[in-house]
């Protein structure tokens, strides 16, 4: 099996929907079977092939060539890492079974902070919409769908993996403290939900593993160059995970996917005013996974010749 499943246990793997990639990817399994795995719920750690610590046995392996694809329903929950390629969460679940992919606008984000400003403008939140109605795109493009709704995480996640009766839910882990006690938080309401789903998070925010530099000396924090060496020094180039080649659908929840345009009336309905038309403004980036991609390879040879000085 391909090292890309290093972050999860692959029940079983439909030929079509295999992944080929090198990422050494890093995850914890959060299963509410035992007591522990709340308590690890903001930790990550290295695993492949493992279940709380010990192999997969040949019968449990023969089980799940025997469920069915009810049973075996993946949950992807996108939250800042709105892409296909290299999406270790979204690869783990599509190796493992059907796949129910969801995303949550949580209104809270784009509320007045305790400066009386929002959290987040309506430019970010226009490059967000953009960028989930591109990826709604790219996975009907590849046999899924993308269900959006717009509330709390913490309500809206675990009453749809209960509904759709996912087995494992996999989302992106995130390095700020506020996005971890939010992951918690999600962990123990699905615990108390739907006992028998666990909860996966793989490393897709960064390009070092959360605590990949825990020994390096803390002095390179203050001077750029110090800082340069050291990531240089940790640094491993990863091959990046393939997007599925195919998605099996998993259930879709109850109610209307619910996706505002990324225009004034769109940006209203998340409480933000319509931005102006600035002609200083010519930096106009489009939200998405293609557009970003397209952007990549425009910039190519000037990338190559940076890289080169």
């Amino acid at each position: 099996r391909s090292r890309a499943m290093a972050s999860v246990v692959a029940e079983s793997s439909p030929p079509e929907s295999s992944t080929t990639a090198g990422r050494p990817a890093a995850s914890v399994v959060l299963t509410a079977a035992s007591p522990e795995s709340a308590a690890a719920a903001g930790t990550r750690s290295d695993s492949c092939g493992l279940i709380g610590g010990e192999s997969r046995s040949f019968a449990a392996y023969a089980r799940s060539m025997d469920e069915s694809p009810r049973e075996s329903v993946q949950m992807v929950w996108f939250r800042d890492d709105l892409r296909t390629v290299d999406q270790p969460a979204l690869a783990a679940a599509a190796a493992a079974g059907p796949v129910t992919a969801v995303a949550v606008l949580d209104p809270a984000e784009y509320a007045p902070g305790p400066d009386g400003h929002p959290r987040q403008g309506a430019a970010h939140a226009r490059f967000r919409l953009e960028s989930l109605a591109d990826l709604g795109r790219r996975l009907a493009d590849l046999g899924g769908r993308l269900h959006v709704r717009v509330g709390d995480p913490v309500a809206i996640v675990p009453a749809i993996a209960a509904e759709v009766g996912a087995r494992a839910v996999h989302l992106g882990g995130q390095p700020c403290p506020e996005e971890r006690r939010q992951e918690r938080a999600v962990a123990r309401a699905i615990a108390e939900r739907r006992p028998a789903c666990r909860v996966e998070i793989h490393e897709t925010a960064g390009v070092l593993p959360a605590g990949s530099m825990a020994d390096a000396d803390p002095r390179c924090l203050r001077v750029f160059a110090r800082f340069r060496e050291a990531i240089r020094e940790h640094l491993e180039a990863a091959v990046p995970v393939d997007a599925p080649r195919r998605i099996v659908p998993g259930p879709a929840p109850s109610g209307s996917d619910v996706l505002p345009s990324p225009d004034a009336a769109g940006l209203a309905a998340l409480g933000l005013e319509p931005l102006p038309d600035d002609p200083r403004a010519d930096l106009r980036f489009i939200g998405g996974e293609t557009a970003g991609l397209a952007r990549i390879e425009s910039a190519g040879p000037q990338l190559q010749r940076h890289h080169l000085h």
